[in-house]
């Protein structure tokens, strides 16, 4: 794997852009000769990877769509949480 250093990303970073666009290999960065931990790789092009899993056999697809909802409050009597919990301070401290 090539590796780059953050100084020169900085200096050069649209040209280290494009030369992992168009040779589609990804390049590690390095701070002080030492690796960072982080890479920079090109963006997947073919099937998505869950469309991929699911394909194999080896994940299931999502039967829901969109965000979730929240559940409806219960009907029980209102909590005045910060009342609660100052309750509860007020009695560890004795």
């Amino acid at each position: 794997m090539d590796s780059i250093s953050m100084r020169d990303l900085n200096q050069r970073t649209s040209e280290v852009v494009r030369r992992i666009a168009a040779e589609r290999h990804a390049v590690e960065i390095t701070s002080n000769g030492e690796p960072t931990g982080v890479q920079l790789v090109p963006v997947s092009r073919g099937p998505a990877v869950l469309d991929q899993l699911v394909a194999a056999g080896r994940a299931t697809a999502p039967t829901v769509h969109g965000p979730i909802t929240a559940p409806p409050p219960s009907a029980g009597d209102p909590v005045d949480v910060a009342a609660a919990l100052a309750a509860e301070r007020d009695e560890e401290r004795w």
